[in-house]
């Protein structure tokens, strides 16, 4: 696998393929690291974050963060 693994979509780890909602993935990551300083799913251990990619997904928002911006991550 080739990437920073803060970025990688579900959908590459599960093995479906690449489409246009990965580049949409990473640019939400993108995002939020930008906006917060720090990426909405991290782990010292890289092979830790990849099963967490595999199930369901809930990002944790600072409260600082303007709920359009959220939003706007979230979709």
């Amino acid at each position: 696998m080739c990437g920073t693994p803060d970025y990688i979509a579900p959908e590459i780890v599960k093995g479906e393929g690449y489409t246009k909602s990965v580049d949409l993935w990473s640019l939400g990551i993108l995002m939020f690291e930008l906006l917060s300083g720090f990426p909405p799913f991290a782990s010292v251990n890289p092979m830790e974050l990849y099963p967490s990619l595999d199930s369901e997904l809930c990002i944790q928002f600072p409260d600082y963060f303007d709920p359009l911006a959220a939003d706007l991550i979230k979709k």
